[in-house]
This record gives C-alpha cells, structure tokens and sequence, in this order.
C-alpha cells in the first residue's frame, strides 16, 4: 500500500470509561484486565522476562507489534525492561497503527492505568502528529518506532531484525485487510533462528499464515474466557522469496560494543546532535570542530527557524521532512533543561503571490496532513496569531519556532569530549582504524569515523566524489533601541524573520550560489531589507538599513535538496560492478559495497534544524546495527550512493 494520509481512530467509550474502536468494533483491551492480559499473552508466550535477564551489558532486543493500539503493551514491557534489563542495554520497540488514537484520545486511555503514569507522561508528550510514516520516540536505553500506516507497507519497509513479535490489533474476523500474505512474508524477512511471535487470536488465517513462512506455530490456552491463542518461534523452515528490490543501498554496522571509538568531524548541527544519539547508546565519542566553538559554520546564526516546506504529494522528500520536522520539535524540548534556547512560538509561512497560495491550496485539498501539523490560516488569523498588522493567508505550523542553534549545539555535546580548533589534513584507514591526521603533524586512531563538516567535507579524498553544493547566505540583524515589534511567531516568505531576541530582530537569509565572500555584503543587507519590507510591510518602521549588522554562512546542499546520510561509499567497486544497467533483475546485482566504519551526515542546507536530528538518529542507528528509524526506502533516498546509481543509470553505455 502506497503512503497516504493518516485517518484517526475513531473511539466509543465504554461506560466503564474504556475505548473500543469504532470502524472495527472491536475493543483495545480486555475488560477482565487489559494489563493481565498483555502479560498473559505477549509477555510470558514469548518468554520475555527470561529473555531479558539473561542479556548482557550494552545488548539489545527488538519486539515488533502489529497494532500500537492504546500503547499498553509498550507500557508494560518498558515497565518490565526497567525491572529486569542489565545495565546499557537497549530495548527497540517497533508497533504499527493504520488508525492511531489522537494524543487527545491515548491520555484519555491511560488515564485508566495510574500504575504506568511515570512511563506514560513522556509518551504522551512525545506522541507524534499523525502523519504517514515512521516516527522515533527516545526514552533513555528504550527506542519507540511508531509506523502510522498499513502494516504489510510498514513491515516491508522495515530494515532490522527482531527477537520478538506481538501481533496484536483486531481479531482477523473484524480486520482480516491486516493479516495479508505480504504482511507474513515480511515478518520471516526480518526473524532469526528461534525469533518467537505470540497472538491472541488462533485464526487459521493467522496459523497458516505463519506455517507457510517457516514458524512453528503451536496452541495454548487463552486469556480470560478465550479458548486459544497462538505462539511458536521461526524456524526457517521455508524461508520467503527473496525481495524483488535493489541491492545497491547498503547499512554496516561496527557492532554493539560500547567499547569502540567513533570520531565525529564538525560540531555543527549535525556533528553535535549526531555525537549525542552515539554517547546514548554507549560508544565512545570524540568531537573535532576546526572553529573556536560549536555551530560557526552554516548553524551558526543567532536565531534558525525550524520550518519546512511541505509538498501535496507524499513524496520521499515530503515524507522524510515531515517525519524529521516533527521529531525536531520534539527533540528539541528535551534539551532546553541544559540550556538550549528553543521557543516553539509557531511558525507563518504566507502565501505572497498566487502560485504560493495555489500550492498551498493543493496541499489542503490533498489532506495528507492533520492541522496538529499545518493548518490553513486566513489574513485575519495570521494578524492575530503573528501578533503584528498583517493581511495575508498561509500556512500555520503550532510545532514550529526558533532556536539558537549555537546553544542547541552545546546542549547536545554535554558530557562529550570535544577538541576544538584542530583541524583534520586527512583521513586514512589502515589495521581496521581510522586515522586522523592533523596539521600539527600528528594522528589518532578510531574505529568508526563520521564527517559532518558539511560543504568542507569534499577535503577529505574519500567523499570528493558526492556532488555538494556551497550556497553562500547573508542574515541581517537589525538593532532594537526603544521599541519593538509584538511579533509573536517566525514569518516566512521569501525572507523569514523570528520573533524579536536580545534587542536585535533577524531576517533573511540571501542564497548566492557558488560565491566565496566571506565578508557582509551593503546590497545583500539591502536584498534582505526589500524582501522583508515587501512581505511584511508593518515592519518597515522598525527598519534602518544604516544600522544593519549581520552574518554571513555557507549552506551546504545536494542536487535534490535532500540531506547525504549513511554509509561512504566505495565509488571504485560501484562504478565497476554497476555496468550495464538494464541486462538483469535488480535482485541479481552485488550488494553495494561502503567503506569500512566510514559514514557522513551533510547536506542538510537551510533546513538543516529540521532534518539534522533525525539523521543523527538514522547513522546511530545503521552504526549501533539497530532497527533503522526511517522506512528503507527512505534510508535510500538519503544514502550518499544514490547520486551515483543515477549517474550510471543515465549513461548511454547502460
């Protein structure tokens, strides 16, 4: 099933105060005991508390679920975790929902368990807007990857392997459009030997279903008045066809142990927020930064809007920002306790001429979105909502605002070693490390390395192949003596301008491609002042191009405007073994092949607030070998081999 909009669950509440669904007419739980029977059925079949004592430090273990429901499972199996898990280790929780409860609806639901209030809190407040696709919570050592969507798309998508499955959801009776071959054929995809599933349904579908693939599947008694349910482990017995579907995007991983070494070069939005999602899962991280101090390069502007653009289709780009927006914004919040400067204020984006407004009409039309997400403003709204004169619709985004991205940098560097103002001459791997050589003369050793020095990246002979864009902008900052404008949230249009800070107001940014100055710019200042005045004419008072200071940055993009993430890859063996485009099945090519511990994270251009932290989360996780927390065919739209997989299907020799 093709990704579309994200339709609610539409809840009945029992007189007993308990939700049943509407569309299927089923309940979410057991009236003789939710919480014993989630024990009874998912946690002792699969024999999960004895699993969990006997794994080792820094070990993880993967449990995917169809049907996240009300997350009570989730909550009595991180219950359970915090009780039985040895230090470090990391329980990845995978469930899907095609008709999730509104966070309205789940605090409702929840309310019924007081017992599960400490995990429920930072649940709720980390639920996401109900958009397609895969959204990542963070709990300390436990990761909640909630799929909204059909679970034969979410599953087939799913890169990773699980210990454990709760097939949950509604019985096959009420929902037999869940319970598809494709759905059974993806779970054996992503089992191990003896990886063991339990059901509270004994449904033949079901039983068949998982036969056919290469489970045992056995009975046993149920829960409360039902007879039987099912369990059993994957033996491999009769493994599925192999994936028509490429094999040139690929994921290594160094392992699990916390005793290897990553280097993260550039301490940017990027190089920070990724050497804090590593720390979390226990590696060892050194941070080198050629500035004096964290986010000088392109994140360094005293105020970044956290916006995107979104598109009327659900395309992969459209897909990744929306998913990536929300879990910035959420992400954000965490780390405002260790001083980061973050204001979710909402952000404006005005439709300043009719193509703008058309474009934004489409997306309306198309309602892939929840207003929780982007909601459609009138002129009047906008006034009121931006608290300045101004008559003109747009987009509203409630999640939005800005942030400091120095402080936000620093925040996320907390506890992590960091070596600023060296830079790195060069990288090269020998005696399975890396080593990094500086202008001092001298060289350190690690096992994994991870560039993130955005358009400086292309210095390093391993990654001069990816084909990054320098875009040079100027932000203006106007000083604020007396008086200042009531502006309550970020205005975007051809310029954006946030909410006044520290008596100053920033606006613009200009983008000049392929430019080199360093230095402040008279007709870029006067290029930001026009557009600014030309948007948003009620700020014009506040404006004397006389007094303008500013700040000149250097975006780094790629030529589909979508961040690098991933794996470097071994241009030689692509362009050697990739040949002949055409002359078979995709599933016939070789596997892709990177180099050893060498991953990037760049391009992330003027949207680099909204993107960066879920790709720091995307490389800590191909590098950790955990479940990934973007769909695979999102992974390959941002993998650094893509461009030249383009290139090779383009050439007339193919």
């Amino acid at each position: 099933m093709s990704p579309s909009k994200i339709f609610p669950a539409v809840i009945e509440w029992n007189d007993d105060g308990t939700p049943a669904s509407k569309e299927f007419n089923d309940i979410y739980f057991s009236r003789a005991g939710g919480t014993e029977e989630t024990r009874y059925v998912f946690i002792q079949q699969n024999k999960l508390a004895e699993k969990i004592k006997t794994l080792k430090p820094g070990e993880q273990f993967t449990i995917a679920e169809t049907g996240f429901g009300t997350g009570l499972n989730f909550l009595c199996v991180w219950q359970l975790w915090n009780e039985l898990a040895p230090k470090n280790a990391q329980l990845n929780f995978f469930s899907v929902d095609l008709f999730p409860l509104t966070q309205a609806d789940l605090t409702k639901a929840l309310a019924i368990w007081p017992e599960f209030s400490d995990l429920a809190q930072p649940l709720i407040r980390q639920y996401p807007d109900l958009v397609h696709g895969y959204h990542r919570l963070a709990f300390q050592q436990v990761n909640l990857t909630l799929a909204f969507g059909d679970a034969s798309w979410a599953f087939k998508e799913f890169y990773g392997k699980v210990d454990a499955f709760f097939l949950d959801g509604f019985a096959p009776s009420k929902n037999p459009g869940m319970w598809t071959a494709e759905l059974f054929s993806s779970i054996a995809r992503i089992s191990k030997h003896n990886t063991s599933f339990a059901t509270f349904t004994a449904a033949g579908l079901v039983r068949n279903g998982l036969k056919g693939v290469g489970f045992k599947v056995e009975k046993c008694a149920g829960f409360g008045k039902k007879r039987d349910m099912l369990r059993g482990q994957f033996q491999g017995i009769c493994p599925p066809k192999p994936e028509q579907r490429a094999n040139w995007f690929t994921y290594p991983s160094i392992n699990q142990s916390s005793q290897k070494s990553i280097a993260i070069v550039g301490a940017g939005i990027a190089g920070s927020f990724t050497a804090r999602a590593l720390k979390k899962r226990g590696f060892k991280v050194e941070v080198f930064e050629k500035e004096s101090s964290p986010a000088q390069g392109a994140s360094g502007n005293a105020q970044g809007a956290l916006y995107i653009k979104l598109a009327s289709d659900l395309t992969h780009h459209c897909r990744f920002y929306s998913q990536a927006f929300i879990h910035a914004s959420k992400d954000f919040d965490t780390l405002k306790s260790s001083g980061a400067e973050w204001h979710q204020c909402g952000v404006i984006q005005a439709a300043w001429d009719d193509k703008e407004l058309a474009r934004q009409q489409q997306i309306n039309a198309k309602g892939n979105f929840p207003e929780t997400l982007v909601k459609q403003v009138s002129g009047t709204d906008v006034a009121h909502l931006s608290g300045i004169d101004l008559d003109v619709p747009g987009h509203y985004f409630p999640s939005g605002g800005w942030a400091n991205p120095p402080s936000l940098c620093q925040a996320a560097l907390e506890g992590i070693d960091v070596n600023f103002s060296t830079d790195i001459l060069s990288i090269e791997h020998s005696d399975n490390q890396w080593n990094l050589h500086f202008h001092s003369g001298e060289s350190k050793a690690f096992d994994a390395v991870v560039i993130t020095a955005a358009w400086a990246s292309k210095k390093f002979s391993q990654l001069k192949p990816l084909p990054i864009k320098k875009i040079r902008g100027q932000v203006s900052y106007q000083s604020l003596q007396s008086t200042a404008p009531n502006l309550k949230t970020v205005l975007c249009s051809h310029v954006y301008v946030a909410p006044p800070w520290k008596n100053q107001l920033v606006f613009g940014a200009t983008f000049n491609l392929n430019e080199d100055e360093e230095g402040l710019r008279l007709e870029d200042h006067q290029e930001n002042c026009d557009q600014l005045i030309q948007s948003f004419p009620y700020l014009n008072k506040y404006i004397d191009e006389t007094q303008l200071n500013g700040r000149v940055g250097f975006r780094c993009t790629s030529p589909d405007y979508t961040p690098i993430v991933g794996p470097v890859p071994d241009w030689d063996y692509y362009q050697q073994n990739y040949q002949g485009w055409g002359q078979k099945k995709h599933a016939l090519w070789p596997v892709g092949k990177t180099f050893t511990n060498l991953y990037c994270n760049l391009a992330h251009g003027s949207r680099g607030l909204a993107s960066a932290p879920l790709s720091a989360e995307l490389i800590a996780a191909m590098i950790n070998n955990e479940p990934l927390p973007v769909p695979k065919d999102i992974a390959d739209h941002l993998h650094p081999a893509r461009f030249l997989i383009r290139s090779l299907k383009k050439s007339p020799s193919n």
